[in-house]
């Protein structure tokens, strides 16, 4: 298949086709103005190129940031959300820390107090009766 005349390909494959040092009807002026163009387009794509390359380097770098602030976000309402079930918690303590009915064993088994006509019975652990000889 050839190319059509006018388009680039076409250019392209004529300008392969002669040589500097051809001698012909075409002058060496009117080949360097075809390989000027030539140069001057693949100029054009490579800075093309180059540009997308760095607007593409810019949003991937700006994705992975947002990555990364999505998961510290995450973090944070995870600790958030930890925070307000250990204040319910604590609240709920506190409450019960003024409620004689809740607040009179405990102190009476953390301290070891008796009430009146109690008897405090201590209880230890049996010695063993493993033989120490083995």
């Amino acid at each position: 298949m050839t190319a059509r005349r006018g388009s680039f390909g076409f250019k392209v494959a004529r300008a392969a086709r002669g040589s500097f040092a051809a001698t012909g009807s075409r002058s060496f002026r009117g080949k360097l103005a075809r390989w000027a163009i030539f140069a001057s387009r693949a100029l054009v794509w490579s800075a093309a190129a180059l540009f997308a390359f760095a607007v593409g380097s810019g949003f991937w770098r700006i994705g992975v940031e947002n990555y990364h602030l999505h998961r510290q976000v995450d973090a944070v309402e995870r600790h958030n959300d930890q925070l307000v079930s250990d204040a319910a918690r604590l609240n709920r303590e506190a409450q019960l820390l003024h409620d004689p009915d809740y607040l009179v064993p405990l102190i009476h088994e953390q301290l070891g107090l008796v009430k009146p006509h109690e008897v405090f019975i201590v209880v230890s652990p049996a010695p063993s009766t493993a033989n120490p000889d083995k």
